[in-house]
């Protein structure tokens, strides 16, 4: 488990991050860089510019936080079997994880931004039955 919406930042932070290399500045709207997610495009100053290098720099980060996380819960895990993308940013995310994580592998959850409230709610009522 792991916040897409968390995700959704570290990406956003590698975008700001190429954009400040590349131009001096990070002076675009939220909005224009979730486009730049989906696009994989980001049209600066009439300029079409390819940015996926930062993204799937981001999406390269996420994976080792949600590995790490995982072999922290689940002892010895060390590789995710299914990613399932859920959140409110969930739709907008899902293309750039498939391509790390591999199209077979990787599923929006059906009502993604109901389905991290589902999810951890099962888990409390698993938790719960535990003891």
């Amino acid at each position: 488990s792991f916040s897409v919406g968390a995700g959704a930042y570290i990406i956003r932070d590698k975008l700001y991050a190429w954009l400040e290399s590349e131009y001096g500045s990070k002076d675009l709207p939220p909005s224009v860089i979730d486009e730049a997610i989906r696009t994989r495009t980001l049209k600066i100053a009439g300029e079409v510019r390819d940015v996926s290098e930062p993204i799937m720099a981001g999406c390269r980060q996420i994976l080792d936080l949600i590995q790490t996380r995982a072999a922290a819960t689940i002892a010895g895990a060390l590789a995710a079997d299914v990613v399932v993308v859920s959140g409110g940013i969930a739709p907008l995310m899902v293309k750039a994880l498939s391509e790390v994580y591999g199209q077979g592998r990787t599923f929006l959850a059906e009502n993604s931004q109901w389905a991290n409230v589902r999810g951890y709610r099962a888990y409390g009522l698993f938790k719960a039955k535990l003891g």
